[in-house]
């Protein structure tokens, strides 16, 4: 008899895997270790149709700013905001339906000062249930221990980040707590795992940020090394939406995801791991090259090195570049350094170096930096730069042109990247 019931819970397992349902019901945004600033200002674009302002009075004062909606969208990628200061409250005047329009939008939201954050809620695509949520606040969403370098006691910038800030903005210096908004996209709706004997955090990541969670590049994101910490860059704890991966030496995959990353639903499966985010990764970096178009705050960003030196984009315009993505940790990364010197050797002269390092432990990519005897700037990794050249992988390398405006993107390289694809476009 024992025999017959072992059977049957062998073929059941077999038969009938095992699902797991997990409910989504936290949504916050992805894991940064770079602040957003949005900073406000008197002028208004001619463009904007303004709301009815006429019942404020001359204690009022109107300011415009804008927030990043989208990178999969055929409407404007900014939502355009007018936010009305009283001495108590903002008032913000948003263009929820992204038309340039703000007299046919809802009342405006009421954000007292005394208040720290406030959601804003979007649903500007074809269908209204894909909805972003944004979040301005008044202080970066950080642990206390941090908040002194970002912010004094008043809610002002501090003098410090103000400059640091201002200088890769290229814009004067802004100090009040009145002039800025610290926001975040909420784009990552988590929940937990319960396998019974393992509960593990586990994500979607709406990573084109349009409130659709099945885009082909939006992600699952599992917290295997339990460190609280659901982060997309690095990729090992990153997986494609068709992908099998393990958990403590069982395969799963999903078997069903709701569209507005409400819930989802894994299950258990004979199948192997399957790698396909990484291999995506790789693919991309190593065979595709990706040709793109410079966005122009590049040109006006100016970063502290290494070694407390500034390197200022600026000063290169005209030359070509290299911007080199690596990191201590990353075997790719170290096993290209070679190849990056004997370039730099041959080209040094005509060709600007700059490397942008994502470090986990920057003692050991200092050591790094020190026995290969690298020579050209080495500058920490912001989550700007890395959003502004869409860098997924690592290493990465991108070939900026003389002209200023193009530039092209591989992973890993050798020695004759540069001149086989200098006069490439």
């Amino acid at each position: 008899m024992k025999y017959l019931l072992f059977l049957f819970v062998f073929i059941s397992s077999v038969v009938f895997p095992q699902n797991y349902g997990i409910k989504l019901d936290t949504i916050s945004h992805l894991y940064e270790d770079f602040v957003h600033v949005e900073v406000l200002t008197k002028n208004i674009p001619q463009n904007i149709i303004l709301p009815n302002l006429s019942n404020y009075d001359s204690t009022h004062i109107t300011k415009y700013f804008t927030l990043f909606y989208s990178y999969d969208t055929k409407m404007d990628k900014e939502i355009s905001i007018i936010d009305v200061q009283s001495p108590c409250s903002d008032f913000l005047y948003i263009d929820a339906n992204n038309d340039k329009d703000l007299t046919n939008d809802q009342s405006p939201l009421i954000f007292p000062v005394s208040q720290k954050s406030i959601s804003i809620v979007i649903s500007c695509e074809p269908d209204e249930n894909q909805k972003l949520q944004l979040v301005l606040s008044r202080k970066p969403d950080i642990p206390d221990s941090l908040l002194s370098f970002y912010v004094d006691s008043t809610g002002n910038l501090t003098a410090k980040f103000a400059k640091f800030y201002s200088e890769q903005k290229g814009i004067s210096e802004i100090f009040s707590n009145r002039d800025f908004y610290f926001d975040y996209r909420n784009t990552l709706c988590s929940g937990s795992l319960d396998l019974g004997d393992n509960v593990i955090k586990i994500g979607l990541f709406d990573y084109s940020n349009n409130g659709c969670f099945t885009d082909p590049d939006d992600v699952l994101i599992i917290d295997l090394n339990k460190n609280g910490i659901l982060e997309y860059f690095g990729g090992l704890e990153v997986f494609d939406l068709n992908d099998v991966f393990s958990i403590s030496n069982k395969n799963y995959k999903i078997s069903y995801i709701d569209k507005y990353g409400q819930s989802l639903i894994i299950k258990q499966t004979s199948e192997e791991p399957t790698f396909r985010f990484l291999q995506k990764q790789k693919s991309e970096e190593n065979n595709n090259f990706q040709k793109l178009e410079i966005d122009s705050l590049l040109w006006t960003s100016r970063f502290k090195c290494l070694d407390d030196s500034k390197f200022n984009f600026a000063d290169y315009k005209g030359k070509p570049i290299l911007l080199n993505f690596w990191g201590e940790w990353c075997s790719g990364c170290i096993a290209e350094i070679p190849e990056l010197i004997e370039c730099y050797n041959q080209l040094k002269d005509s060709v600007v170096f700059v490397s942008f390092l994502k470090t986990y432990n920057k003692k050991l990519a200092q050591k790094l930096i020190t026995k290969y005897n690298i020579q050209w700037k080495q500058i920490e990794l912001t989550s700007q730069i890395e959003r502004m050249f869409l860098v997924k992988g690592f290493p990465t390398n991108i070939l900026i042109y003389p002209n200023g405006k193009t530039c092209i993107k591989k992973g890993s390289i050798n020695s004759n990247f540069i001149k086989d694809n200098l006069n490439r476009y």
